[in-house]
């Protein structure tokens, strides 16, 4: 027995008592289940939100700040680009070969520049520096020298490339600052060469920390911005540079949980549009977490006592409940071992006015009624019944009914129902056959003949709803076989497998010869059979009725007529029903 249908088998014979209560636990459980779990996320998502719409609205003041910021720059750069004094001077240390004439435009670029540097410094501006084929012209000569040649040498590259637009370098940010850089081109007479690369130089630490100085709900916020590509530009001095770098690619949405070094970060974003650079807002949630576990722990508890007193609860109603049913079984089994008495309980159920009192009494009812019918009634019927029968079997006559039906038939072919005279045709065989006085076994062709007359009438009633087909050699025809064996089953195939389903049915018979027996199956659509029927209903574990009682009492007469090994087997086969005949092959 497979381990589903052991399962199936042992819960089923599980006491009763058992059975409410593990429904009650279930239902308990899983009502308190989907309440911590449900609770607990809308717990969360909305202390989430509150954050992400707290930490939003001042994300929001400082992305404004810092785009005003990287606008400054750009308007500087553009002032820069179009101002003569800067065009003159960059045009004659382009073309003057005297140093003295070129010294004096040096400084008259560097006055130039300290002039525009002392208007955008509030900018976070750090140094604003023009390179020439001279020399470099810097507003903060140590600042410039700070940073590595690589660098230096990376902004004049991308200044170049960008054929006169405004490039951003931002790859070295957190150490040296983010760099506005542009190639300066001679506009007298639109000659257009280039004769300067300006670059200027803003602290993105200063800048993040003067747009955030005014909005920090949360004392220990932390900050990271990302350029267009995803790499990081600045980060707050609380993050490692490479845990900061993978903050990008962990975020599902506007708002989300990241892990960083251990810690977790309630992380909000906004993006700077006009730039198209990420700017995060960092959260401590390690505390925030850490409440909510306690939460969890909290709510389990509870739930778990929950349980705990569902089961105390239900396994004092459930002893309540069930010990009516325990003497409904007592009352039961004592009146099947003695049919004479009728059993009498330890409770008055009579004043009930519940199902359990109203199942008590109807049993009691039923106890004295059939004590009655069989002490007074049954046998007595059952003689009256056969005396009636035998009175109706002496007293009709065959003829008349066959002359009734010819009449019918004649009737019938002589207004052209031709349908109506194959019906009384068929069913004057058939009376034929069922009326006859031979006993003892048949053969399989009078079975088969008997069976083609009922189909017929059953395929004029069903038409194309009804598919009969019969696969059974003529060399087998002479086979015995106890009368009214396959009939019964074609009839119980029909309605089962058509009368209960109007999409139609198709039936099979077949056999096959094995050794000296013989396998005839009777197969159709439309309905299933329980493979143990045969066997419940010889271990009275079910009452027999309708199909039960003919699988029944052609099983029995199978065996009462060859013997133990033969009789019925029942199955499905992909979805069809199917009666297996087990005879042995006898021709005399």
């Amino acid at each position: 027995m497979i381990p589903s249908k052991r399962i199936a088998k042992w819960v089923a014979n599980l006491p009763l008592k058992r059975k409410i209560m593990a429904i009650i636990m279930i239902i308990h459980v899983s009502m308190l289940s989907t309440m911590l779990i449900f609770g607990i996320k809308l717990v969360i998502q909305s202390n989430n939100k509150l954050i992400y719409e707290s930490t939003a609205s001042a994300l929001s003041g400082s992305s404004y700040y810092i785009e005003n910021t990287l606008d400054n720059a750009t308007v500087l750069a553009n002032i820069m680009l179009a101002d003569p004094t800067i065009q003159s001077n960059l045009s004659i240390l382009a073309i003057s070969g005297d140093s003295i004439v070129q010294r004096s435009a040096y400084q008259s670029l560097y006055s130039n520049l300290l002039n525009h540097y002392a208007e955008f410094k509030k900018n976070h501006i750090t140094n604003i520096s023009l390179a020439t084929g001279y020399s470099t012209v810097d507003t903060n000569r140590l600042l410039s020298l700070a940073s590595p040649e690589e660098v230096r040498m990376d902004i004049l590259g991308r200044a170049l490339a960008a054929d006169g637009a405004i490039a951003w370098v931002t790859g070295n940010g957190q150490d040296h600052g983010m760099f506005l850089t542009r190639s300066i081109r001679r506009i007298q007479n639109l000659d257009l060469s280039t004769i300067g690369i300006l670059t200027i130089t803003i602290d993105p630490d200063q800048m993040i920390r003067s747009a955030t100085r005014f909005s920090q709900q949360y004392d220990s916020a932390t900050y990271a911005l990302f350029n267009e590509e995803g790499a990081l530009i600045y980060s707050s001095d609380a993050l490692a540079s490479p845990e900061a770098a993978s903050i990008p690619k962990t975020l599902s949405g506007s708002y989300d949980v990241v892990t960083l070094d251990g810690h977790k970060y309630f992380a909000v974003q906004s993006l700077l549009e006009k730039y198209g650079w990420t700017y995060i807002s960092l959260v401590p949630y390690d505390s925030i977490y850490d409440s909510i576990r306690v939460s969890y722990m909290v709510y389990a508890g509870v739930v778990c006592a929950g349980i705990l007193l569902a089961m105390a609860l239900s396994s004092l109603l459930t002893r309540l409940l069930v010990r009516h049913f325990d003497n409904l079984v007592l009352k039961m089994r004592k009146f099947s071992s003695d049919t004479e008495a009728v059993p009498v309980g330890g409770y008055d159920y009579s004043e009930r006015t519940d199902e359990l009192g109203l199942l008590h009494r109807q049993f009691d009812d039923m106890a004295t009624r059939i004590r009655y019918l069989l002490n007074e009634n049954y046998l007595k019927e059952l003689l009256i019944k056969e005396a009636q029968i035998k009175a109706l079997e002496t007293q009709l006559n065959p003829h008349f009914l066959y002359n009734i039906l010819e009449s019918v038939n004649w009737r019938a072919k002589a207004i052209g129902a031709e349908k109506i005279s194959q019906m009384v045709e068929s069913l004057g065989r058939m009376l034929r056959s069922t009326l006859s006085r031979e006993e003892g076994l048949i053969t399989l062709k009078q079975e088969l003949d008997f069976i083609g007359d009922y189909i017929t009438i059953q395929q004029l009633r069903f038409e194309e709803h009804l598919v009969f087909h019969q696969d059974i050699p003529s060399a087998y025809h002479d086979a015995l076989l106890p009368r009214l064996t396959i009939q019964p089953l074609v009839e119980n195939a029909i309605h089962y497998g058509l009368e209960e389903n109007l999409d139609g049915c198709s039936i099979e018979l077949s056999l096959l010869h094995a050794d000296d027996d013989l396998f005839l199956f009777v197969k159709n659509s439309g309905s299933t059979i329980d493979p143990d029927l045969l066997e419940l209903l010889e271990g009275k574990s079910v009452q027999p009725g309708g199909l039960g009682i003919g699988l029944l009492n052609i099983h029995k007469r199978i065996r009462l007529t060859f013997g133990a090994p033969y009789g019925l087997k029942l199955y499905n086969e992909e979805g069809h029903a199917v009666v297996c005949i087990h005879i042995p092959y006898r021709n005399h």
